[in-house]
């Protein structure tokens, strides 16, 4: 099952950039924490987990929970209106979505060592593109990430990367960058693909 909404009509948005950053033990911190290996981080949630695969196709990125078959559009690479006929554009990510689950953590762990980006922001009672900041995770590092945090899934920089993802609750809240805000969240993928 595919599970997205239409696209807007991007062309009166406002591009929100956040520039990426390489992710330190310093940095993650206000966020979560990198984890070197998931079944000996003592933190993790409790929860059984799942995977989670994210891909690109053609110029949209794609997620999918295996265990329910679910998949969710994370966003494009191009405005929405011209990722049929655009050519192949890997230059940047517009995320239209992020999510919080206020009340339980997230591990994500890339199953073959993918390096990976993640868009995360603190808890604010009025989130805004702004608070925003990208992190680029290498080394075939996890991460988990604290109660409360903002989050868009992963950005991979491959074609396809694999996750290990535990979550204990479904609990969440969501904002739409384009409808709530009239934005889109620019991760500019060029600096780190270069």
């Amino acid at each position: 099952m595919l599970n997205y909404p239409q696209p807007i009509i991007s062309s009166k948005l406002f591009w929100q950039e956040t520039p990426i950053e390489i992710a330190t033990d310093k940095n993650i911190a206000p966020f979560g924490v990198l984890v070197d290996d998931y079944q000996e981080y003592k933190e993790k949630p409790d929860s059984s987990g799942s995977v989670f695969n994210f891909w690109w196709k053609g110029n949209s990125i794609y997620s999918e929970d295996e265990s329910k078959n679910d998949r969710t559009l994370l966003g494009w690479s191009v405005v929405p209106e011209e990722t049929e006929g655009a050519d192949l554009n890997r230059a940047q990510a517009l995320l239209w979505n992020a999510c919080q689950y206020p009340d339980a953590g997230q591990l994500y762990y890339p199953l073959r060592g993918e390096d990976y980006i993640i868009v995360l922001a603190e808890s604010h009672s009025d989130i805004k593109p702004n608070h925003f900041r990208s992190f680029h995770i290498t080394g075939g590092k996890g991460i988990y990430i604290h109660p409360g945090i903002w989050q868009e899934g992963i950005i991979p920089l491959n074609e396809r990367a694999s996750f290990y993802i535990q979550r204990d609750t479904e609990n969440q809240k969501c904002i739409n960058f384009t409808e709530d805000m009239g934005s889109f969240l620019v991760i500019p993928l060029k600096t780190v693909r270069s």
